[in-house]
């Protein structure tokens, strides 16, 4: 009876009709169920039980607790018969079991329920107004790059995100410092300020591997010193105040090798359970994945399919997914005037720049040879590179020039003035 007083009361309130016990009940009445929730007099009397506006976010917080409750109730309902009637085997049924649990927690509704311009328009336009009275600031997340995010708006939610290289040009030290920035802007969640988390799943490299990696880049240490244990008692501090501070930055890594897309989609969600701020997930990289138990006829499909699992994963988390893919061997066999990287070269698949937002690639435009021997003093490694933004779904291509300092695996803007003639 209740259901039906407050959809009357949002009749009123939709034609800016005056809500008091008398319109309620001549509303009621023209619809017919005034007798169906109880008469006039229940109407009426309902007014003494009004609650203190002091307490409405207490009471609004019960209200919502006891629709959760309501939807476990069911879900666990469905859950237990889907269990008799075995109606898949053991594992998949895990799996939707723990993908509905998800939705809950989520406050996400059913899958495939239709939504009305008229029903969203509220949340749509609150989010745009939110978005003006921060105009001078990266709307997605800050990627560290300025010239990317001017071009991209940082990294937004929803988006599949596609960093594709040949070997050893430095995608996966991009892919961390863009994680690294990320989670170093304090944003908004709730009521409180607080840091980005980020997921890493890392697919080719252990977890200490990429952890001293990222201090490396954090302390200006060089890797090569790290890895033949020449480090300096001054560069051992520097790396212990960059570990400190790194351990402040909520990122968190998976190093399960051949991770399997169901799996990794489990764990993410998982992780966004715990970590409600989780705001990122980077994977290194695609290519290494592989669907166990699979009916694909060839690499190229299975890959297809990844990808797409990728581009639902960012969907259902609502979270940037990047993923980190190579390029085909094409690029090395044409000539230096025609090698920068097109999305004809995405390894194993065109359905990845087909489910992408957002493709990037990176070109090595120079790097300095130096003679055998030859003594470079405290000067890092360093190589200029593109960066090349081949597609984005809601905004410009172009390309960004950078130094990648590499004994530091650390990428920095080139300044202007370096910018070769028709560049960016």
């Amino acid at each position: 009876r209740h259901q039906e007083i407050y959809r009357v009361v949002l009749d009123l309130a939709a034609d800016s009709k005056p809500i008091d016990p008398l319109t309620i009940v001549n509303e009621l009445e023209r619809k017919g169920v005034l007798e169906k929730v109880g008469g006039a007099a229940y109407v009426t009397g309902l007014e003494q039980y009004v609650i203190s506006p002091g307490n409405v976010l207490h009471h609004a917080k019960i209200v919502h607790e006891k629709s959760l409750l309501r939807r476990l109730i069911r879900t666990s309902a469905e859950i237990a018969e889907d269990a008799y009637t075995e109606s898949d085997d053991a594992k998949s049924l895990l799996q939707a079991s723990e993908q509905k649990i998800f939705n809950i927690l989520s406050g996400r509704s059913s899958a495939g329920e239709f939504r009305s311009i008229d029903e969203e328009a509220s949340q749509v336009f609150l989010d745009v107004v939110h978005r003006a009275e921060k105009r001078d600031e990266v709307s997605g997340l800050p990627t560290g790059l300025s010239d990317l995010d001017k071009m991209t708006g940082g990294m937004h939610p929803s988006d599949l995100m596609i960093l594709a290289a040949r070997p050893s040009v430095g995608k996966t030290s991009l892919a961390l410092n863009m994680a690294v920035s990320a989670c170093r802007h304090k944003r908004e969640f709730g009521d409180e300020f607080k840091h980005p988390a980020a997921a890493v799943f890392s697919l080719e490299m252990s977890r200490d591997q990429l952890i001293q990696r990222l201090v490396c880049t954090e302390a200006e240490i060089p890797m090569d010193l790290l890895r033949k244990n020449m480090m300096s008692e001054k560069q051992l501090r520097k790396f212990q105040d960059g570990l400190t501070a790194l351990r402040e930055l909520p990122i968190y890594i998976n190093d399960t090798a051949g991770l399997d897309p169901t799996e990794l989609r489990l764990q993410a969600q998982r992780l966004k359970s715990r970590v409600p701020e989780l705001s990122l997930i980077v994977i290194d990289y695609l290519q290494l994945m592989s669907i166990r138990h699979s009916n694909v006829e060839n690499r190229q499909q299975e890959v297809s399919q990844i990808s797409r699992m990728l581009k639902a994963l960012a969907r259902d988390l609502n979270v940037p997914v990047l993923a980190l893919s190579q390029l085909s061997r094409g690029v090395e066999s044409r000539t230096a005037k025609d090698a920068k990287p097109r999305l004809s070269d995405l390894r194993e698949s065109g359905a990845i720049e087909q489910d992408a937002d957002v493709v990037m690639f990176l070109h090595r435009v120079f790097r300095p040879e130096r003679e055998a021997g030859e003594e470079r003093g405290n000067q890092p490694s360093v190589s200029q590179v593109d960066l090349i933004i081949a597609k984005q779904r809601n905004g410009p291509i172009g390309t960004c020039h950078l130094l990648f300092l590499e004994d530091y695996t650390h990428f920095v803007r080139m300044a202007p003035e370096d910018v070769p003639p028709g560049g960016h």
